[in-house]
């Protein structure tokens, strides 16, 4: 090769890294067609019982996410919710590599769940904090073996909306580069841009940015509220309907629950949930010697499918149960399936009864 060849074709190297920083150019797609696999999410903070399931049932696993690291304080650095959990994470890593199954750090907020978004809405909005925490994503990804990482980056207020897409353009360009990839989970929604707590999550942008776009089709009736299924299944037939309507519906993965909530009337029409798996929650049925009921009449104008729940009296209180089990995967799966969607995820590993996975073989 001449050095005039070798000139050429370093050039054209760079120009193409240039065009994928700067325009945010389309990344592959994880998947092209629906996935007979279940992606999963293990917490760090459970890592016995989610590898003991992982374990049982790692030929139908496609992915593994694993939670528990988040950002820090200062919206740069990475940190871990849980002790010892820089100790426990090269062990789910080891075993998903030694398996050949993809596993992304799942990096969430500061403190887990909904809790501190001002701290990401404080880096978002500086582009030097932006940059490097980046650098600290790619960084940390490469140095503890992940193939990548999924961004879980939860309760984002709509002015956010802009500065999160350039946010993952950014970090997208940057792992691809890395030869790692990038996922993000979001909220559920049925339009675009949404109420007003979905609208920070740019559904017709952010999936051409992303390998996989995971939605989490579940906590539609939460701890603090009144009780009610996790996600009655007409929320999840709008959620799949529109996300046909998005750019590239083969990387949306749908979420469901293996836990549920176990609600206490309190004075008056206040209620209080307590979080439990749905292993925990069909052994408590059967402790209390009450029946599981599948059918109920529909929540707030959504039909509910076939989703699990008893009721049972404790210490003078009535306690009121709904959990996510083998029956409404079955339904959830039989509207992803033939959607054009590339698969489901389970949130999380060590919490499902064990019929859930006979659903899945």
């Amino acid at each position: 090769m001449s050095f005039f060849q070798r000139f050429m074709k370093h050039l054209l190297f760079i120009l193409m890294v240039m065009v994928l920083i700067n325009q945010g150019s389309e990344i592959a797609g994880a998947d092209n067609e629906f996935d007979a696999r279940v992606a999963v999410w293990v917490r760090l903070g459970d890592l016995e019982n989610g590898m003991l399931s992982l374990e049982k049932n790692q030929a139908h696993i496609s992915r593994v996410l694993v939670s528990d690291h988040c950002i820090d304080r200062k919206g740069v650095l990475l940190a871990y919710r849980v002790k010892h959990g820089a100790t426990k994470a090269p062990t789910i890593i080891k075993w998903c590599k030694d398996r050949e199954i993809p596993v992304l750090m799942g990096l969430g907020n500061f403190g887990g769940g909904f809790a501190h978004p001002e701290i990401i809405v404080r880096m978002l909005a500086d582009p030097k904090l932006r940059s490097l925490h980046i650098q600290n994503i790619r960084k940390s990804i490469l140095a503890l073996g992940y193939d990548g990482v999924d961004l879980d980056y939860e309760n984002l207020p709509p002015t956010s909306r802009n500065q999160l897409t350039a946010f993952v353009r950014e970090l997208s360009a940057v792992l691809n580069q890395a030869g790692k990839r990038l996922d993000i989970t979001v909220p559920p929604k049925f339009s675009s841009p949404g109420w007003r707590q979905t609208r920070a999550y740019d559904w017709q942008e952010l999936p051409r940015l992303v390998g996989c776009f995971n939605v989490m089709c579940y906590d539609w009736f939460i701890r603090s509220g009144p009780p009610g299924p996790i996600i009655p299944l007409d929320v999840t037939k709008k959620v799949v309907q529109f996300a046909q309507q998005c750019p590239h519906p083969e990387r949306f993965w749908i979420g469901h629950p293996a836990y549920g909530n176990d609600w206490v009337r309190r004075k008056g029409n206040a209620w209080k949930g307590r979080y439990a798996g749905a292993r925990e929650l069909q052994a408590l049925a059967a402790q209390k010697g009450a029946v599981i009921q599948y059918q109920s009449r529909a929540v707030g104008g959504f039909k509910v499918g076939p989703f699990a729940h008893f009721s049972y009296t404790a210490a003078n209180k009535k306690h009121q149960v709904w959990y996510g089990d083998h029956k409404s995967l079955a339904a959830t799966m039989a509207l992803v399936k033939p959607s054009g969607l590339g698969g489901i995820f389970i949130w999380r590993m060590g919490l499902e009864g064990p019929k859930l996975w006979e659903v899945i073989h």
